[in-house]
């Protein structure tokens, strides 16, 4: 039987090449429509969980069943696991797969500039945090991750594209500099 999974990872780090993927391979994801591939109950659970932790009046056994309706097995993915994943353990009956999509953050940051998303002045990131932090945020993250937990390299990600699509050039020969893809 295929395990549930959460894929942990900053925005541009992979995720969602590793869950189109994972979808092909049989996993349920269903496409909001704006090409990211996130649930739309997970977006729900995130503001209701948040709310709760803030002393609002969600209760867990409402998001507790509202992913039990979840079709299996399933990928959940968003970027804002980075910063809430630890309230999510006690969601769960069984705790699902973690993958960590991993990707430096010297070109997580090139990313950020290249689609001029900025945490603060200048500085690339998002939700108020930088790369940096949450690139830090999403290992520490994943160290915290009681249940099984694996790591994908982002760029073990881009050669396993390949496979999946054939037409696409292979660059994997190329060379990552200062200022991006040589």
């Amino acid at each position: 039987m295929k395990p549930n999974i959460i894929l942990l990872g900053i925005n541009h780090c992979g995720s969602s090449v590793a869950a189109e993927m994972l979808k092909r391979l049989g996993w349920n994801i269903p496409d909001t429509g704006k090409g990211f591939i996130k649930r739309n109950e997970i977006k729900w659970a995130h503001e209701a969980n948040t709310k709760f932790r803030a002393g609002g009046i969600i209760k867990i056994d409402l998001l507790k069943k509202r992913i039990a309706k979840l079709e299996k097995p399933w990928i959940i993915k968003d970027p804002k696991f980075v910063i809430t994943l630890d309230y999510w353990h006690e969601l769960f009956n069984k705790l699902p797969l973690l993958i960590f999509v991993e990707r430096e953050t010297e070109r997580l940051k090139l990313s950020f500039k290249k689609r001029n998303q900025f945490a603060k002045e200048k500085v690339p990131g998002e939700y108020g945090y930088t790369v940096k932090k949450l690139n830090r945020m999403a290992h520490e993250r994943y160290e915290n991750w009681e249940g099984a937990k694996t790591r994908i390299k982002y760029d073990d990600i881009r050669r396993a594209v390949f496979v999946f699509d054939t037409k696409r050039k292979d660059t994997t020969n190329r060379k990552f500099g200062k200022s991006g893809w040589k």
